[in-house]
């Protein structure tokens, strides 16, 4: 049977499987946000760091030759020090892409590591790890490491990721005007 009101303006009928039938909100359907954020600067260090400063969104600040090259889905990550935060609740897939260089022989591995906290960094973990295999070179040789996966945001005040790398001897993480090291947040769906 039909409700005895109209719904509003946009929903759509639902069925219980019994037989009976409300208005409900339309489900939403494909990408609600992606947003995307660069280093501006090169870092250089001797020991695994977390990547706390220089991070620029890329919708609000133009990359190589002044254009606003990138677009962005829905609402931004806000980033604190380092900190990424999310809107909204959802499953996120989270990427990052870290380049470096070193002119160290002995240097062999490089790692690209997020790390997730659910109590706003009162501790964290290991999400993901990625590694990247550098040649064994006295001059210089580049590297991207990349590490990815899926983040479930049940609560934006205290669920957040960071972004940090390893190598064995000192390298210079890459950042410029354009995507050479970034970080790419895709809202997938509800949680």
């Amino acid at each position: 049977k039909l409700p005895q009101a109209d719904g509003s303006a946009g929903q759509v009928l639902q069925t219980d499987g019994n037989g009976n039938l409300t208005f409900v909100n339309q489900p939403t359907s494909g990408i609600t946000m992606a947003d995307s954020w660069r280093l501006t600067t090169n870092i250089t260090s001797t020991t695994e760091a977390f990547i706390t400063s220089n991070w620029v969104r890329n919708l609000t600040n133009a990359q190589s030759g002044g254009y606003f090259h990138m677009g962005a889905i829905g609402s931004a990550m806000t980033e604190s020090s380092g900190a990424f935060s999310f809107p909204s609740t959802g499953v996120y897939l989270v990427r990052f892409y870290c380049t470096a260089d070193t002119n160290n022989s002995s240097n062999k591995f490089f790692e690209a590591n997020i790390q997730a906290t659910r109590d706003n960094f009162s501790s964290t973990q290991m999400f993901a790890r990625g590694y990247g295999n550098m040649y064994n070179s006295t001059s210089n040789t580049y590297v991207t490491a990349i590490s990815e996966g899926m983040f479930d945001v049940t609560d934006t005040s205290t669920h957040k990721v960071k972004f940090q790398y390893s190598a064995g001897n000192n390298v210079t993480i890459r950042g410029i005007s354009y995507n050479l090291t970034y970080v790419t947040f895709i809202r997938l769906g509800d949680t």
